[in-house]
């Protein structure tokens, strides 16, 4: 069996129950609450692309209709959007936890009584990761090093490794690997282990068209309590975070960090929220950290990680020469051709350095500004949707990019 498209003009939740019978010829409530393993033929894949697959329906349903609102403008326009928002929601919170429920399904491993609860969760396994530190070798020392330590652990696994001015600490995914590395190690180096918790890092979004009667973040982050009950609850009651980072006075938004129930909620709400008299539009946030200098993302000019931070000679944004941005004569001329991306230039992959002068070193469309996007969705609580919906994007538009 195979699924076809879905449908995107499909309005109504009889539609939507009829397309389900359709595509999927068994009775998907047992099954969605893990009562019921799928049957033969129906498999893992299958029930995965078939839920993702009406999550992305929603989602561009929710696309056309603010086109549908900003066209038509009438009142019978109107009405249909009301209506339509109502079917979306009533659709969201029906499908936005499937995924986790046909992984429960397939496990067979929880069980539920009838009302739905668990009588055997299964225990959160909370990400680890193991670290060794090679004390008293710093970044310059580790270049010198790292050739050695690639021979002696030619057959151990290393997921990762980071330096700074003091230090150099390998990454490893299990312990026994970790301790295997410090055996052979430790008679050449004086190293230190330490397991750590990798939490993953709450959401944050950015409010736009703030009203000028607010001029401080405390004022905000005191409306939003104020005017949105359920987030004020999980605030008050619960200890969910929520911080506003900061507001910008001039271009009118506020940077708000918030917990990943509280994004849910925010989400559940068609991504909006109320302050002083109106509704805002949120939008999910991921800071991207590029240095100045070398143009590599991920860190800072003053960085240790950054090449270039004690020499004097910077790397152009727009033409990857040795000179600052503001003094590009390329830029200057308005040499469109003449543009170069650093970070692809000096790329190990051929396809990236053929696609160098197709982009800045700042542009979105860069490889490099793409994986460290991805790297940040990666590490942000509940952004696996988005990360994965943005890889699908970006992976389309570079393949694009490199067949032309």
């Amino acid at each position: 069996m195979t699924l076809k498209a879905i449908p995107l003009k499909l309005w109504t939740r009889k539609e939507l129950d009829t397309f389900m019978k359709d595509n999927l010829p068994v009775d998907m409530d047992p099954i969605l609450q893990g009562k019921k393993a799928p049957p033969a033929g129906i498999t893992k894949d299958i029930l995965w692309n078939f839920a993702i697959n009406l999550l992305r329906m929603v989602d561009k349903q929710q696309e056309d209709l603010v086109k549908t609102k900003s066209e038509e403008g009438a009142v019978v326009g109107q009405d249909r959007s009301e209506q339509v928002l109502k079917e979306l929601e009533a659709m969201r919170e029906c499908f936005a936890n499937i995924p986790d429920m046909i992984q429960k399904a397939i496990n067979g491993k929880e069980k539920t009584d009838d009302t739905g609860k668990l009588l055997n969760p299964s225990p959160k396994k909370t990400p680890q990761k193991h670290t060794l530190k090679l004390e008293k070798v710093g970044l310059e020392k580790w270049k010198v090093v790292k050739a050695k330590v690639r021979k002696t652990l030619q057959s151990i696994p290393v997921d990762g490794t980071s330096s700074n001015e003091e230090d150099t600490n390998l990454v490893f995914k299990d312990k026994s690997q970790r301790d295997k590395a410090e055996e052979l190690l430790k008679s050449e180096f004086d190293t230190s282990t330490a397991t750590l918790t990798t939490k993953k890092l709450n959401p944050k979004v950015t409010i736009s068209d703030i009203a000028g009667e607010i001029t401080t973040a405390e004022e905000v982050y005191s409306e939003i309590l104020r005017k949105n009950e359920e987030i004020k609850e999980q605030v008050e009651s619960h200890q969910e975070e929520l911080k506003v980072i900061f507001l910008h006075k001039e271009d009118r938004y506020a940077v708000v960090q918030m917990s990943k129930k509280i994004r849910e909620i925010v989400r559940k709400r068609n991504d909006r929220i109320n302050l002083d008299f109106q509704i805002h539009i949120v939008k999910d946030r991921f800071h991207i950290v590029q240095c100045f200098k070398c143009q590599r993302y991920g860190h800072k000019s003053d960085s240790v990680m950054c090449p270039r931070r004690d020499s004097g000679d910077p790397v152009c944004t727009y033409c990857a020469g040795n000179h600052r941005f503001k003094d590009c004569q390329v830029k200057k001329d308005r040499k469109v051709d003449s543009r170069c991306c650093a970070n692809c230039k000096s790329s190990r992959s051929k396809i990236d350095q053929l696609n160098a002068t197709t982009h800045t070193a700042n542009s979105f469309q860069c490889p490099f500004f793409i994986m460290e996007k991805e790297r940040l969705m990666s590490r942000t609580a509940g952004a696996e949707m988005l990360k994965n919906e943005y890889s699908r994007k970006a992976r389309d538009f570079l393949e694009r990019r490199r067949t032309h």
